[in-house]
């Protein structure tokens, strides 16, 4: 009964004359049966197809007993038109002889505008197939295109680098260099800001390198052997005169279980550093600048660790530390701001803690201070820690310094040497205590205190007689003392892995056989400036050869120079040196072919430590100067402390065994 509600239906005699029809032919016809009855078959198929005479073949083909079927276009009385599925068979009485014919008709327009749809859709794919493949072939294209476009710009990064870095070695190397001599106030001045516009231009140079990397993601990280407590402490010397400078403190606060040895790129991780203290110096008017290390979990020999640069500044408010991590993007945006700087720097400090597996966030206030916190994962490194070497045991240590992180700091590293130690925030309280008949074998005196400094306080005790032991004046990179008041000089922030050894030398040290400046140098006892080196210098630029010639004057060194890569490795083979410092880029042949000749002419254990000299400062640089065979590299601007490292490094090679 359903079906038959929906399926139309005729029934005409053996002449094709309609004898009737149900009500659902009548809905799609819009056509009563009284009104189709009588009527011949045909002129309901009329038109079936559009073809002319096309309905009477099909009643011809009917009379010889052929079965119709057929989709075609219906046209009802109101003048509609409806598609529809039509099949009309013969009927037979029940002899077998024909005697009518019968129609079934089904409304198909619904399934009709679905294919039609469908069709259209299925061209719209096909359509849009072809576009994707033009997509797809011009996104291939364009990806080409700026892979070719990042290859020319890193060249010519590269290359606007070293043009650009050549010309400020010489003005940043000068500077240090005339810094040392003797200047009048004006002329002091003058130069402080030679240096000052030359490191900000520097600055200016490496965050630009650095966030074209970044926008091309060729920002690579190392994978290598460093020790981390190391690593910070090298970051915080280079800030420590400007910390001086402003009268601020500068400590390496560091957990005792940080693990000592990781495997990651310390390069980037000093950078990381570096561009927190500076930032912490620049907006710290007074107080203290804390780099704080420590280990949040391990497991499966992959370590977390959280690092954070503490300060005592003007702080940020909280609805302005959005804008902090954004390149080009400064706190203070108005054209009277205080504090300079691109904007940079947090932005590729987070970038690169993100590669290392990390986040980096700030916690901060408006006059509260700021803590810029960040965290890296880390495999332990697979060589072992070794114990430490010397041994403060039995030694009773007094520290006398005004900053409750630095007594603290100083305390720990006393008992990781197994000192016995007391800490006191003033002069007055170490007097009390001497003149108290209390007994230290050395005292640590920071030079920089409210009220009586240091040295001052050093000079009253010896006056009165109380100085029965050493006396070692913690102060800042740069200072220097000759009295007889005090017996060395510890740099400050103080570094762990010479602490000890350092004291110890304080201790057998006689003083009636040491002048006051020799002893005064202990801070850098065992670096390379006192060692016995005989050095290549290879380096084209005329200008670069005298800062190097000049900052090797100043650590007791002279150099053999030669100006091209020809030249140094002829000089090398030759010549018998112990270390050659070789620029990589020169005339007639550069640094990394001059280097292969000379590992191919010497390849022997006598042959000459090379530190590559190079204006670029990434680790694809690095890498380029280890594939060709060099063993150390420093980047232009040559730093003294970094050349001064770099040789006694060089130095402790040369006395290594044979195959260590």
């Amino acid at each position: 009964m359903a079906q038959a509600e929906k399926t139309a239906i005729v029934v005409a005699d053996i002449q094709g004359i309609i004898q009737w029809s149900n009500e659902a032919f009548a809905r799609q016809s819009g056509e009563a049966s009284d009104e189709i009855r009588g009527r011949p078959l045909e002129t309901i198929l009329t038109g079936l197809d559009g073809k002319p005479g096309s309905a009477a073949n099909l009643v011809a083909s009917l009379a010889n007993g052929e079965r119709f079927s057929l989709a075609r276009e219906f046209a009802a009385k109101a003048g509609q038109t409806l598609w529809v599925d039509t099949v009309v068979e013969r009927i037979c009485d029940a002899n077998g002889a024909p005697a009518g014919y019968i129609l079934f008709q089904e409304d198909a327009s619904l399934r009709r505008m679905h294919e039609q749809e469908l069709a259209s859709a299925s061209a719209a794919i096909q359509g849009l197939d072809s576009q994707f493949e033009q997509a797809i072939e011009r996104a291939q294209q364009l990806a080409v295109d700026a892979a070719v476009a990042n290859q020319a710009k890193s060249a010519f990064l590269a290359m606007m680098s070293h043009e650009i870095r050549t010309p400020l070695n010489g003005v940043l190397g000068m500077a240090s260099i005339l810094e040392a001599t003797e200047l009048n106030d004006d002329q002091r001045d003058c130069l402080r800001t030679i240096k000052m516009s030359g490191e900000a231009l520097l600055a200016v140079i490496n965050d630009t390198l650095d966030f074209s990397k970044i926008e091309a993601g060729r920002l690579e990280l190392e994978d290598v052997e460093f020790d981390v407590r190391a690593c910070a402490e090298e970051a915080a010397d280079l800030l420590a005169a400007r910390a001086l400078a402003k009268n601020l403190e500068l400590v390496c606060d560091f957990a005792e279980n940080m693990p000592r040895c990781v495997r990651g790129d310390p390069v980037r991780l000093r950078q990381i550093f570096v561009n927190l203290l500076s930032n912490a110096v620049k907006f710290t008017a007074a107080g203290e600048v804390v780099l704080e290390g420590r280990l949040e979990n391990c497991a499966d020999g992959v370590c977390t660790l959280r690092f954070g640069v503490r300060d005592t500044g003007i702080g940020i408010p909280q609805d302005k530390q959005h804008r902090l991590f954004k390149s080009f993007s400064q706190v203070d945006t108005s054209t009277t701001r205080q504090y300079g700087g691109t904007g940079l720097g947090l932005a590729i400090s987070k970038k690169i803690a993100e590669l290392m597996g990390g986040r980096m966030w700030v916690e901060s206030a408006a006059g509260c201070g700021s803590t810029f916190a960040f965290t890296m994962r880390a495999p332990m490194a697979a060589i072992a820690v070794p114990a430490p070497e010397v041994s403060l045991a039995g030694r009773r240590v007094l520290v006398v310094d005004d900053n409750a992180t630095s007594r603290a700091v100083l305390l720990r590293h006393l008992r990781h040497f197994q000192a016995e130690s007391v800490a006191v925030a003033d002069g007055d309280a170490a007097s009390a205590l001497l003149n108290a008949g209390e007994r230290f074998d050395v005292v640590l005196i920071d030079y920089h205190m409210p009220g009586l400094d240091g040295l001052a306080w050093a000079k009253k005790t010896a006056a009165v007689g109380r100085k029965v032991c050493p006396f070692l004046l913690l102060s800042a990179v740069g200072e220097s003392f000759v009295e007889d008041a005090i017996d060395g000089v510890f740099r400050k922030p103080v570094r762990r892995g010479t602490f000890a050894e350092r004291i110890t030398q304080a201790l057998e040290h006689k003083k009636s056989s040491h002048s006051a400046t020799a002893i005064a140098d202990l801070a850098v006892v065992g670096t390379a400036g006192r060692q016995p080196l005989k050095i290549l210098l290879a380096e084209d630029n005329a200008v670069n050869q005298a800062v190097a010639r000049h900052q090797l004057a100043r650590l007791g060194y002279q150099a053999t120079m030669v100006g091209n890569g020809a030249l140094a490795a002829a000089a090398a083979i030759d010549g018998d040196f112990d270390l050659v410092l070789m620029d990589v880029q020169m005339p007639e042949c550069d640094g990394y072919e001059a280097t292969q000749r000379i590992r191919t002419a010497l390849p022997g254990p006598n042959r000459p430590w090379i530190i590559a000299l190079t204006a670029g400062v990434g680790s694809a640089d690095r890498e380029d100067a280890r594939n060709a065979g060099m063993n150390d590299y420093l980047s232009k601007p040559l730093r003294p402390e970094a050349l001064e490292a770099a040789l006694a490094r060089a130095f402790a090679a040369s006395r290594a065994p044979v195959g260590v």
